[in-house]
C-alpha cells in the first residue's frame, strides 16, 4: 500500500524543524496469530530497517496463539512444530503486542 505525503505527514508538518531526517511512524493491526500472521510481523519488522517504524498490534480470537501450528500438527513432527521458537522471537521484538 502507497501512502501520500498527506497521509504520512498531515498538514503543517511537512518542513523539518532539525536537520535530522523523520522517520515514518505506522500502527498496524494484524488479525489472527496463526503463521500468516506472525510472517507479515516479521516482514513488517524488517521493513523497519527502510526508516519506517512500526508499531504491531496483534489480535486473536482464540485463547491461544499460532493456529494450527499449535493444534494441527501432530506431535510426531517436531521440525514442523519448531517454527514456534521463530513466532516467539518476533513476538519479543520492540513494538510488538
Amino acid at each position: 500500500m502507497r501512502l501520500t505525503a498527506n497521509e504520512v505527514f498531515p498538514k503543517g508538518n511537512r518542513r523539518f524543524k532539525s536537520s535530522r531526517l523523520r522517520v515514518a511512524e505506522f500502527r498496524i493491526a494484524i488479525i489472527g496469530a496463526g503463521p500468516a500472521g506472525y510472517f507479515a510481523a516479521q516482514a513488517l519488522q524488517s521493513a523497519e530497517l527502510d526508516g519506517k517504524t512500526f508499531a504491531i498490534d496483534m489480535i486473536e480470537k482464540l485463547p491461544t496463539p499460532w493456529g494450527l501450528v499449535r493444534s494441527g500438527v501432530a506431535p510426531d513432527h517436531p521440525k514442523i512444530k519448531s517454527v514456534s521458537k521463530v513466532f516467539e522471537k518476533i513476538a519479543t521484538q520492540e513494538g510488538f503486542r
